[in-house]
């Protein structure tokens, strides 16, 4: 089931709770984020939504899904790829046969043993893969450096990837589509592009820069998911209308005040990004943050990799990514860079 948002404003109080519990259990992301700021009683259902869709991506592959979710929380691995993008949009429609899972070098190792040894989980080992042969130059783009998959019980697989970093987010960061820059915890998820993802649009680079198996991806995308694909953002014409141009310049506008520039760096925390926790009022966030547990510790700053220039100084004057550099991981010493943000950029 697809949901959807919550249209004008809506008096809670004035509803039976089971009415109210109904309707946050079938909002969309952007307003089960809103929703649970007005009371207790929506927060405290509306964390455990979240959390009930959280179990429900986990147990689509495995039959314990407590097992698996503690072993992402002890070696501070994330899931990516569609499972993400379905826990943001919501859309069960949208989970695929492979569960990625991504861990960084320090504990990618760890992880790929004990799931392969826990017999709660039940996996079958089918495959390690290691990015510098051909069949794994797609994903080396996306900066992962190796690859382990599991086959699970009921014939679904999940694909453990190590990240080409201490950062489990940077291969997710590096993702060919903003669609697919998502990813949820055990006590965090984030968007990277909420305006564009929860929307159901997606930046992706020109048709003729991609090889054939991201043009099949891409197809996949705009037919399967239901997805409107562009190369710039400025091919909608309310993103048109917001961009910043010089005149005489040859470049595209830009588009940093949406935080969709092609040469801006970002950051999850930023006032572009979705980064946020479960349960608001019970998460443990000095806990992660001595734990190191993302979005804390060592995360990531990006950009966009595109032929596109930028009629600004985004590329050349930013103050954390050097020119030319898509990715980078990065330590944020104090942790108030790194803002919970529970709402997109309009």
């Amino acid at each position: 089931m697809v949901h959807g948002a919550i249209e004008g404003p809506v008096q809670f109080s004035h509803l039976p709770a089971e009415l109210t519990r109904k309707i946050v259990d079938e909002a969309d992301m952007e307003s089960i984020l809103s929703v649970r700021k007005v009371s207790r009683d929506l927060h405290d259902h509306a964390a455990a939504s979240l959390t009930a869709d959280r179990e429900r991506i986990l147990s689509y592959y495995v039959d314990d899904a407590e097992t698996l979710l503690a072993y992402l929380d002890e070696y501070d691995a994330i899931v990516g790829g569609y499972a993400a993008l379905s826990f943001v949009l919501r859309d069960p429609g949208v989970l695929p046969v492979v569960l990625e899972i991504y861990a960084g070098q320090q504990s990618y190792d760890l992880l790929e043993h004990f799931l392969e040894e826990d017999p709660e989980l039940d996996l079958e080992y089918v495959s390690a893969t290691n990015m510098d042969d051909d069949e794994g130059k797609d994903e080396l783009e996306r900066c992962v450096l190796r690859s382990t998959l599991f086959r699970c019980a009921n014939g679904r697989q999940i694909s453990i990837l190590c990240a080409d970093s201490l950062s489990s987010l940077e291969p997710i960061v590096a993702s060919w589509t903003t669609a697919l820059v998502n990813w949820f915890s055990s006590s965090a998820f984030g968007c990277g592009y909420p305006a564009l993802t929860l929307t159901r649009r997606a930046l992706c680079p020109n048709w003729d820069d991609l090889g054939r198996i991201l043009r099949h991806r891409r197809l996949h995308l705009e037919l399967c998911t239901n997805f409107e694909v562009a190369s710039h953002a400025t091919e909608w014409p309310e993103y048109e209308d917001r961009a910043c141009r010089r005149p005489f310049m040859q470049t595209l506008p830009c588009l940093r005040k949406a935080f969709m520039c092609p040469r801006q760096t970002r950051y999850f925390g930023d006032g572009g990004s979705i980064v946020t926790v479960f349960d608001l009022l019970g998460a443990d966030i000095d806990g992660m943050r001595r734990h190191r547990l993302a979005p804390y510790g060592i995360t990531v700053a990006w950009r966009r990799f595109s032929r596109y220039g930028c009629d600004h100084d985004c590329g050349s004057q930013d103050p954390i990514l050097p020119p030319e550099m898509v990715v980078v991981p990065v330590a944020f010493i104090d942790h108030e860079n790194v803002k919970l943000r529970g709402t997109r950029c309009k």
